[in-house]
């Protein structure tokens, strides 16, 4: 219960030619989520299925100087309408910059 039975996860950084800029798309794909039920406590239904549902995230990534990193990003870029469990929120983010 709480983790997708599928997921599919496709990530993409493109490099602008000055080495500085970097742009990221990444795409999560979750179908088979599981929520428990909490309108029907005792019914012998103890889980409701969510719908399938695909996030788009666009990230910008700049590095003004050895100081200064400019980071912006838009989640959710097609405004999907989605049921979010609440076991499987956003496990410590999508990605990272190192």
């Amino acid at each position: 219960m709480g983790r997708p039975g599928h997921e599919l996860y496709l990530q993409g950084t493109y490099r602008l030619p000055n080495e500085r800029t970097s742009i990221t798309l990444v795409i999560q794909y979750l179908s088979g989520l599981f929520d428990p039920d909490f309108k029907a406590p005792g019914s012998g239904e103890d889980r409701v299925k969510l719908n399938d549902h695909m996030l788009v995230e666009l990230t910008f990534h700049h590095e003004s100087n050895d100081l200064i990193v400019l980071t912006g990003a838009i989640t959710n870029l097609t405004d999907e309408k989605y049921q979010d469990s609440k076991a499987t929120r956003r496990r410590a983010g999508w990605h990272s910059w190192a």
